[in-house]
């Protein structure tokens, strides 16, 4: 038995190649300008390392991935990014997250099916998002007033604070 078999596996990188078997690669959108260097799963990847870690600045991620070769190899990084890039790629990163949650949920959804049980199945996604667009004040939605200049109000929707943050 070798040195490296003796080692206690590495937990996080048991999770990257999790979250990697479980990746459904978005459809291909061809937008103008320069291609980005750098796949969306690498930074999906990344950011599951920095919630894991708890660190979500660029420049300690920057160094995270400078010091650990064996990391950045796992994340399908051949050169380091810059900071900014991590900054900036990070930070447009949710609407991809979303994407890949409801793909997930449809691949789940559409496995059970195939089970043909009895019954009716779905997947829920508990996480919560801020609502996008004008707001609908509590005083109104609990009196049921809709102000004239709110549209596509989800009326059955209810006020919850995420102890998350």
């Amino acid at each position: 038995m070798s040195y490296q078999d003796s080692q206690p596996p590495d937990y996080l990188l048991r999770l990257i190649q999790q979250v990697r078997a479980h990746y459904i690669e978005p459809p291909a959108v061809r937008k103008p300008g320069r291609q980005r260097t750098y796949s969306g799963l690498s930074f999906l990847l990344l950011a599951v390392v920095a919630v894991t870690l708890r660190t979500f600045k660029g420049l300690e991620l920057q160094r995270l991935l400078e010091n650990d070769a064996v990391l950045r190899r796992h994340l399908d990084f051949e050169t380091v990014p810059h900071r900014k890039t991590i900054e900036t790629r990070l930070s447009s990163l949710q609407a991809e997250a979303e994407a890949q949650v409801a793909a997930l949920g449809h691949g789940i959804v559409n496995e059970l099916a195939l089970l043909k049980r009895r019954g009716v199945e779905s997947a829920i996604d508990g996480r919560m998002y801020q609502a996008r667009g004008p707001l609908w004040h509590q005083k109104q939605r609990k009196k049921g007033i809709i102000p004239i200049h709110l549209r596509n109000v989800d009326t059955e929707s209810k006020w919850s604070k995420s102890g998350y943050r």
